[in-house]
C-alpha cells in the first residue's frame, strides 16, 4: 500500500485505489481517539469497506477490509472506543427500528457486523450520542408519559444500562393542545441537533428549537419550542446527575409575528426575541442567571453593533453543494445581497426561523444574529430546515450525531439566511473591526478551487502555492470534515488518482 506524506497542509495521500465508479452511494468517516491520538479512516467502496488506523504522525499502523453494509443500514449514528482498543461504528436502518454495529479490531485485522438485539417497544428513536468515546442511544416513550431513555452498550453490543428520565418539563400547551416530549423532541422540524462548540455554526443549524451540547462531563439540552422561555436540561450520562432550569426570553411588544431562540456557549445563555418592529438580544450567566448584556433594536434604529452589512444569502442557482453532491436549481442566480434598512432585517428575522451563533475568535466573541429560510431543490426536496437532524443525499444520510463538524460545514457552505455579524469583547462591549476569515471560509475557498480550468485565475483567487501537490483538476468525492488533535481536516477521494487525500487547516 502506497502512503506518502506531503507538506503541513496535505498530510496524507493514501493509495486506496478506490474501485467503484459511483460516489453518491458511499461515505467516508473518521474517528479521532483523544486518549491515544490515533485516527481511524473508514471508506466505503464497491462491495467492500476499508478501515485504516494511523498514529498521531499519520503513519499507517493497521488496515482492515470487510464486507460493505447493507444499503438499508447506512444511517451512521455514532461510535464507541472500547477498553480493549477496538472501535465500533453504530448505525440504524431508515425506519429507525433496527440497529447494527460494525466492530473493528485493528490488532487482529478483523471486522464483524452485528445486528443489535435492541428493540424499542413503545418507544421512538431520537438520536445517537457519542460521549467520552462511549455510545448512547436516546429514545422517547411513544405516549404521553414523556419518558426519555438513554441506552448504553457493552463491548459485545449487549445493553449495558438503560436510564429512564421524566421529561415532563418538555410538555407545553399551545393553541389549545398539549404537546408532550414525543412531539416536542422529534419530527421534521423538531429533532435534536448536536452542536460542536469548536466550529462556526451557521444560522441554518442554530435556528433549530432543540439543541444538544457536550460540556465537560455533561450534556446540555436546550428547548426553545415555547417562545417566552428557554428550557435547559443538564445530565451526566455517567452519574445520572441532572438539573433543570428556565431562562425567560426578554419581553417585546407582542405582534402577530415574533420568534425567539437561544444558544449555549462558555457557561452563558444567549437569547434573542424579535418581531417585525423590535428585537431584543441578551446574554446571561448560565449559573447565576445574571444579565450580562442587553441590546434593544427597533425598526427605525441604526444597527450600531454590527460589523457586517445585513446579508441575505442564498447559494442557489445551479451550484453544487459540498454536503449533498447534487446540483441545485432555482429561478434565481443570486448568491448574496445586502439589505439597507433595519426594518428589512427585523421583518425577515421575525418571519423566518430566528437563531444565534456564537464563536470565539482569539479573545473576542463573534456573534451572528439572523434567521433562515428553507431551500427547495428541483424535486421539491428540502435538505435544510425541513428534515430535522438529518440531511439527505440522493442516497444515505448525514446527520449531526456522528460528526457535528461536517454537519455544520455543510450548512455553512449551503445556506439561505439573513443575518448580521457582530464583534464583542469579553465584557460584551461592541468593538469595531472587520470579520476575519474562519476555518470554514478557508475550506470553502479550497474546495471551490477544484475543477477550475483557468489555472492562473485559480492562483489569483486562492493560495494555490500552498497546495502545489494537489490535483485541482479532479473532483473531490466522499468528502469529510472532522476535528483531530485540535485541528480541522478535510478528507476526500480524488477522482483522478482514486486515492484518499487529507488536508489540514489551521484555526
Amino acid at each position: 500500500m502506497a502512503l506518502s506524506v506531503f507538506s503541513q497542509n496535505e498530510v496524507l495521500n493514501l493509495g486506496v485505489k478506490y474501485k467503484s465508479i459511483f460516489y453518491n452511494t458511499k461515505e467516508s468517516l473518521a474517528i479521532s481517539n483523544t486518549k491515544t491520538d490515533e485516527l481511524v479512516i473508514f471508506i466505503e467502496d464497491y462491495e467492500k469497506t476499508n478501515a485504516y488506523l494511523f498514529n498521531k504522525n499519520f503513519q499507517l499502523i493497521s488496515e482492515i477490509q470487510t464486507d460493505g453494509l447493507q444499503s438499508s443500514f447506512k444511517d451512521f449514528e455514532g461510535y464507541q472506543i472500547n477498553k480493549d482498543g477496538t472501535y465500533v461504528i453504530f448505525f440504524k436502518n431508515k425506519s429507525g427500528k433496527k440497529y447494527g454495529a460494525l466492530h473493528l479490531d485493528f490488532k487482529s485485522t478483523k471486522a464483524s457486523i452485528e445486528v443489535l438485539k435492541l428493540k424499542l417497544k413503545k418507544e421512538k428513536y431520537l438520536k445517537g450520542i457519542t460521549f467520552k468515546d462511549k455510545f448512547y442511544l436516546m429514545s422517547v416513550s411513544n405516549d404521553n408519559s414523556s419518558q426519555v431513555h438513554f441506552y448504553s452498550f457493552k463491548d459485545d453490543f449487549e445493553i449495558l444500562d438503560k436510564t429512564t428520565i421524566p421529561f415532563s418539563f418538555a410538555n407545553f400547551f399551545k393553541d389549545g393542545i398539549w404537546e408532550y416530549a414525543k412531539d416536542a423532541l422529534s419530527g421534521p422540524l423538531d429533532d435534536i441537533v448536536t452542536i460542536d462548540h469548536k466550529v462556526v455554526n451557521p444560522i441554518d443549524i442554530t435556528s433549530r428549537p432543540n439543541k444538544l451540547y457536550i460540556k465537560d462531563d455533561k450534556i446540555v439540552l436546550t428547548l426553545d419550542k415555547e417562545r417566552e422561555k428557554t428550557k435547559v436540561f443538564t445530565i451526566s450520562l455517567e452519574t445520572h446527575e441532572k438539573t433543570y432550569s428556565e431562562f425567560m426570553q426578554p419581553k417585546i411588544k407582542e405582534f402577530v409575528f415574533y420568534n425567539s431562540n437561544s444558544y449555549f456557549f462558555e457557561n452563558k445563555i444567549f437569547q434573542i426575541n424579535t418581531s417585525f418592529k423590535e428585537m431584543k438580544f441578551v446574554v446571561k450567566d448560565f449559573y447565576s442567571k445574571e444579565l450580562l448584556k442587553e441590546i434593544v433594536l427597533k425598526k427605525d434604529d441604526e444597527i450600531t453593533f454590527k460589523n457586517s452589512p445585513i446579508i441575505q444569502e442564498g447559494q442557489i442557482g445551479l451550484k453544487k453543494s459540498v454536503l449533498f453532491d447534487i446540483t441545485l436549481s432555482d429561478n434565481s442566480n443570486i448568491s448574496a445581497r445586502e439589505l439597507e434598512k433595519t426594518s428589512q432585517f427585523l421583518r425577515k428575522a421575525s418571519q423566518g426561523d430566528i437563531g444565534i451563533s456564537t464563536f470565539k475568535q482569539k479573545n473576542d466573541y463573534r456573534i451572528t444574529l439572523g434567521s433562515k429560510r428553507i431551500i427547495t431543490l428541483r424535486n421539491n426536496f428540502s435538505p435544510i430546515g425541513g428534515l430535522g437532524d438529518v440531511t439527505k443525499t440522493p442516497v444515505g444520510l448525514i446527520n449531526s450525531n456522528f460528526n457535528p463538524s461536517f454537519y455544520a460545514y455543510g450548512h455553512y457552505s449551503f445556506t439561505k439566511s439573513t443575518y448580521i455579524d457582530c464583534l464583542f469583547n469579553e465584557e460584551f462591549e461592541h468593538i469595531e473591526g472587520d470579520i476575519t476569515e474562519n476555518t470554514f471560509d478557508k475550506i470553502k475557498a479550497f474546495e471551490d478551487a477544484f475543477g477550475r480550468k483557468d489555472k492562473e485565475k485559480r492562483k489569483s483567487d486562492f493560495e494555490y502555492n500552498k497546495f502545489e501537490s494537489i490535483d485541482f483538476s479532479s473532483e473531490p468525492k466522499l468528502k469529510n470534515i472532522f476535528r483531530h488533535l485540535g485541528r480541522i481536516y478535510f478528507g476526500y477521494i480524488n477522482t483522478n488518482d482514486k486515492n484518499y487525500h487529507l488536508v489540514e487547516f489551521l484555526d
